[in-house]
């Protein structure tokens, strides 16, 4: 979108992240990269995120794909619990596969307030330029004939992703 400056500074925070990067989070290098940085970025806003991840080295779909889908939703979860008090910005990441053939995917944290979904089951956003990132985990997740399903009860938000390994389409 020629926000060069957004990019550069994105780019420099992430390479910082990969040099300070001592504990593995997951067997995959670049989904490991991925969560060191979002691990990092918690931590800075006084966060705290409790990882499971369980996926082999080698991924059944396509990194840039699963990478897309898993930092937009860690991404989210950290954004909406910074806001909490202290004692409440805790986000759980699952991701393990359930099969040979399937992969899933949980992002949980607590919110404040009230979260409406839209006509395709996603937060509708009253802020120019949000809602976006969801659409393009839902996008995604459709080219494996997966799914996205947000659940918000008891001021718990949960994103749950299920992505058939055997199948892609574009």
């Amino acid at each position: 979108n020629g926000e060069n400056e957004k990019l550069a500074e994105y780019i420099s925070q992430f390479t910082k992240t990969l040099t300070d990067h001592t504990s593995v989070i997951a067997a995959n290098p670049a989904l490991d990269a991925v969560a060191s940085h979002y691990d990092s970025l918690a931590k800075s806003k006084e966060c705290y995120i409790k990882w499971l991840i369980e996926l082999p080295r080698t991924l059944p779909v396509a990194e840039a794909d699963f990478i897309t889908v898993f930092g937009n939703l860690v991404e989210n979860a950290i954004l909406a619990v910074e806001k909490l008090p202290q004692d409440k910005r805790v986000v759980h990441v699952n991701a393990k596969m359930l099969s040979d053939e399937m992969l899933g995917l949980t992002v949980k944290n607590p919110y404040e307030g009230t979260i409406k979904l839209n006509k395709k089951g996603l937060p509708r956003s009253g802020k120019a330029g949000h809602g976006i990132g969801l659409s393009s985990v839902q996008a995604v997740v459709g080219r494996y004939s997966g799914s996205l399903e947000i659940n918000t009860d008891d001021n718990m938000f949960t994103a749950g992703v299920l992505m058939y390994t055997s199948v892609v389409s574009e």
